[in-house]
C-alpha cells in the first residue's frame, strides 16, 4: 500500500471517526471535574478492545515469534505503559483548562520532529527544496493558527490556573512527543507492524489498568463522582467497541507510513490533519460552527497548500 493512502487512512481514522466515536462518548455524560475510576474504567474497556484487535492481528500475520521477537517486543510494552500515563496527564490538564491544554497537545509534535531529523538523519529530506519549502509553509501556517486560535480561547478563559497545570501539560507533551519518536524510529527498524501493535497495545493495557488501580486508591474513603450516561448501555457498548477499531486503525496506518516514508514527510498532512479533522467533525456533526476570521482563513490556507506541495515533491522525486 503506497504511502498516501495510508495517509488517507489515517486521516479518515484517527482524525475523523475517532474524533466523531470519542466526542460522541463525551457527550453522553455529564462532565466530570477531574479523572476518576469512572473514566478509567471507559477508558479501560477501549483499550481491550484494542487489545484484542492487536492479538488477532498478529496471530494471523504469520509471524513466527523467537526470542529476538520477544526482545524487541519488550521496549515496545514498557513504551506502551507509558504512554497510558501521558493519557491520562492529558485528561488531568484538560479537566483544569480545556483552552490551554490544546497548546501542549500542539507543542508536542515538535519533538518527533527534531528528534527523527538528528538522530535518525531524516534530515536529508530536506534536500528536496521542494519539500522543504511545503514543510515550511505548512510550520508557518501551524504556528500563526495555534498563536491565533491559543489567543481567542484565552481571551474567552480569563480564569487563573494552578502552576501543577503546566506540570501536566509539561509532562504530556514531552511524553506524546518522545513517544511518537520512538515509534517511528521501530519503524524504521526490523519490527514489523503486527509485533509493535500487539506489543503497543498490551502496553497501553497494563497502564491503564495501573492508572485505574491507583485512581481508586486515590479515591478510596471519598465519595466517587459519577457521570449517568445518557445513552442506553447497548449504545454506549457500540461506542466504545468503534473507539477501540478506530484506534487501532489509527495506528496501523501510522506506523506504517513511517515504515514506508520518514515523519518529516507525513509530519505537515498530520499536524494540518489534528487542526482541522476535530474542527470537521464539530461542524458537520455537531453543529459547532466555528467563525474563523480572515487570518484563520489565511493561515488554513496556508497549512493545505504547504502540505500538497509535500505531496508533489514526493510525487516529483519518489
Amino acid at each position: 500500500m503506497d504511502w498516501p493512502v495510508l495517509v488517507l487512512g489515517k486521516i479518515i481514522a484517527g482524525n475523523l471517526i475517532a474524533s466523531w466515536v470519542f466526542r460522541t462518548l463525551g457527550r453522553s455524560h455529564l462532565p466530570l471535574p477531574v479523572p476518576t475510576a469512572v473514566h478509567m474504567r471507559r477508558v479501560n474497556a477501549q483499550q481491550i478492545i484494542t487489545f484484542a484487535c492487536g492479538g488477532i492481528y498478529l496471530a494471523f500475520s504469520g509471524l513466527s515469534l523467537g526470542s529476538s521477537e520477544y526482545l524487541q517486543a519488550i521496549p515496545i510494552f514498557l513504551v506502551g505503559i507509558i504512554g497510558s500515563s501521558g493519557l491520562y496527564l492529558t485528561m488531568r490538564a484538560k479537566a483544569i483548562s480545556l483552552s490551554r491544554s490544546t497548546a501542549f497537545e500542539t507543542l508536542s509534535a515538535i519533538i518527533p520532529i527534531t528528534l527523527s531529523a538528528t538522530l535518525l538523519g531524516e534530515w536529508v529530506a530536506f534536500r528536496s527544496g521542494l519539500l522543504l519549502s511545503g514543510f515550511a509553509l505548512t510550520a508557518l501556517g501551524v504556528t500563526l493558527y495555534f498563536i491565533y486560535d491559543i489567543r481567542a480561547k484565552i481571551e474567552k478563559d480569563v480564569s487563573s490556573v494552578p502552576m501543577v497545570f503546566y506540570g501536566y501539560g509539561t509532562a504530556f507533551m514531552l511524553s506524546a512527543g518522545i513517544t511518537s519518536f520512538l515509534m517511528n524510529a521501530w519503524a524504521k527498524s526490523s519490527v514489523s507492524a503486527p509485533l509493535f501493535i500487539s506489543a503497543w497495545y498490551t502496553g497501553t493495557l497494563v497502564g491503564g489498568g495501573i492508572l485505574l488501580l491507583l485512581v481508586r486508591a486515590w479515591q478510596k474513603g471519598k465519595e466517587e463522582i459519577a457521570a449517568a450516561s445518557l445513552f442506553s448501555p447497548s449504545k454506549e457498548r457500540l461506542l466504545v467497541i468503534a473507539a477501540g477499531l478506530s484506534v487501532f486503525a489509527n495506528m496501523w496506518f501510522l506506523f506504517s507510513s513511517f515504515q514506508q516514508v520518514p515523519l518529516l514527510v507525513v509530519a505537515p498532512f498530520y499536524v494540518t490533519a489534528d487542526i482541522v479533522g476535530p474542527l470537521l467533525v464539530g461542524m458537520f456533526f455537531f453543529g459547532e460552527w466555528k467563525v474563523l476570521q480572515k487570518w484563520g482563513y489565511l493561515f488554513f490556507g496556508m497549512d493545505l497548500v504547504g502540505t500538497c506541495i509535500v505531496a508533489l515533491s514526493r510525487v516529483l522525486s519518489p
